[in-house]
């Protein structure tokens, strides 16, 4: 399932990418899916196009959610597209824990503390394949020109092998319905 939504999600992000819009704020919360098992980016105030930036290193506002925002998102360096792959990356470990990545620390100012100075990624969750860990380490490295493309990343074994389909995700939650009430 992660897999199917991590493309989906990939795919979204592709199309607001080629359009020069940023989203800045990918999240499990900003990830609408509905009965079928489709996923749809929401939330788009924290959005930006990319014409629309002063400078020519990128944007270098703080927005975002702490606990998904890319090194150069906290540390205001000028960022661009590839903040939104680092928050993809977070969004899996997110999937997959129940949890937002960083989520030891208590505190905003801790978590941006955090990412600000550490060079380390997020631990990846040991339920994830041995691709989902190549996937993961591609989404959050630390440098954001080593980070693919949501175009490039839509190629990745992890969301390119065969698994679940929408209609599969739809049968297994009205199975769920049906065993678990609504």
């Amino acid at each position: 399932v992660i897999r199917l939504y991590t493309e989906q999600i990939l795919s979204g992000l592709d199309y607001l990418h080629s359009h020069r819009i940023m989203h800045r704020d990918i999240k499990g919360a900003n990830i609408l899916v509905d009965h079928a098992g489709i996923c749809k980016l929401a939330d788009f105030g924290a959005s930006k196009r990319l014409d629309m930036l002063t400078n020519a290193e990128g944007d270098r506002s703080l927005k975002g959610t702490p606990y998904w925002m890319a090194p150069e998102v906290v540390k205001q360096t000028g960022h661009g597209r590839q903040a939104d792959i680092w928050s993809v990356g977070c969004t899996i470990i997110e999937m997959a824990t129940g949890k937002p990545p960083f989520s030891q620390f208590t505190t905003h100012v801790a978590v941006l503390f955090h990412i600000a100075v550490s060079k380390q990624p997020p631990p990846f969750p040991k339920q994830l394949s041995e691709e989902g860990h190549d996937f993961l380490g591609l989404c959050l490295q630390h440098e954001p020109k080593d980070r693919p493309s949501a175009r490039t990343l839509l190629k990745h074994m992890f969301v390119c092998e065969e698994g679940p389909t929408p209609n599969s995700i739809e049968q297994i939650l009205q199975n769920n319905e049906h065993n678990y009430g609504s």
